[in-house]
């Protein structure tokens, strides 16, 4: 059935149900007109009342006090009537706020008063209130579960995982010097015996000769 055949259903039920009403109340006061039918209760209160007050009058004391005890009886069990409806009420409400709160786990919100609705009628409709009142938590969740397995346009989308921050590019590392490094030639080393320094003036310097011969054979024409 869809939503609209449902409304359709429902909305007939309801002027069925109207109409209904309406022909009791023709038999009842002989009309449906709200004005004149409250224009009847009214009168037949004040009639009902001057009847009490009559009546009251030819009791003894006794009687009057037996009057007194089945109205106030009377009213008792009319209130303690009203209580059981205020608390009818209020479980159905907390057991349509439980409801909710279940469905919306896994019903999109855009279809969860729609599948509230479906939950009520065709499991708690059929139901007394004894074996509703042991419907449990689990038995809930299991319902609704199901229900957006056999009708995925009722799922509630899963949240979407957080994205993955990008790793931090490396640092680029610069060696630690004090200044550029000096690169030098190496001090030339004459060929053969120890080494001997370039530089004049030293115990082992080369002598000028020495010095022509280590260029040639380094290949040095300055």
């Amino acid at each position: 059935m869809t939503r609209d055949q449902l409304n359709e259903r429902i909305a007939r039920a309801k002027q069925a149900a109207t109409n209904a009403e309406r022909q009791k109340l023709k038999e009842i006061f002989g009309t449906d007109d709200p004005a004149q039918i409250k224009q009847i209760k009214d009168e037949h209160e004040r009639l009902r009342k001057e009847r009490e007050e009559s009546d009251r009058a030819k009791m003894t004391r006794e009687q009057q006090l037996e009057a007194d005890l089945t109205r106030e009886r009377a009213s008792r069990a009319e209130l303690e009537a009203k209580l059981a409806d205020v608390e009818d009420q209020r479980r159905y409400d907390q057991q349509d706020s439980n409801v909710k709160r279940i469905a919306m786990r896994h019903v999109n919100d855009k279809k969860l008063e729609d599948a509230v609705e479906f939950f009520a009628i065709r499991v708690l409709k059929h139901m007394t209130a004894e074996q509703a009142a042991k419907v449990t938590d689990r038995d809930i969740e299991k319902w609704f579960a199901e229900l957006v397995k056999d009708h995925p346009t009722f799922a509630r989308e899963a949240p979407k995982p957080a994205p993955v921050p990008a790793a931090p590019a490396p640092r680029k590392l610069h060696p630690v010097t004090n200044g550029p490094r000096s690169v030098g030639r190496p001090a030339p080393v004459a060929s053969g015996g120890p080494s001997k320094a370039i530089a004049p003036g030293r115990p082992n310097s080369m002598t000028k000769g020495e010095w022509e011969a280590e260029k040639r054979r380094r290949g040095i024409s300055y």
